[in-house]
């Protein structure tokens, strides 16, 4: 039988006073742009905004056609990459 490594992800976003947070766990084996859409769900977001998110150096969203601005494609980007460089605390954005 195949093992299936689950996360747990805490995410709390800025600039809300009091604090709100909430805590998912789920497979390790989903893009950033899921994880994405995960973070926009828990949080009762819309998703009417670009995002991205920043680990170590490097950005990751969706790359705008003709822009070479440096920015990985979170639809190509899989948690189960980052953890296994040793990834454990990134930034998210939502404009």
């Amino acid at each position: 039988m195949k093992t299936r490594r689950i996360v747990r992800l805490h995410t709390q976003p800025d600039d809300f006073d009091p604090a709100i947070w909430r805590q998912v766990e789920g497979p390790q084996t989903i893009t950033l742009s899921v994880l994405h859409a995960v973070i926009q769900s828990v949080m009762g977001f819309e998703d009417h905004h670009l995002f991205q998110f920043e680990v170590e150096d490097q950005r990751y969203g969706i790359p705008h056609p003709g822009w070479d601005d440096g920015v990985g494609d979170a639809r190509n980007t899989w948690l189960k990459a980052l953890i296994a460089r040793g990834m454990t605390l990134f930034r998210s954005t939502y404009d």
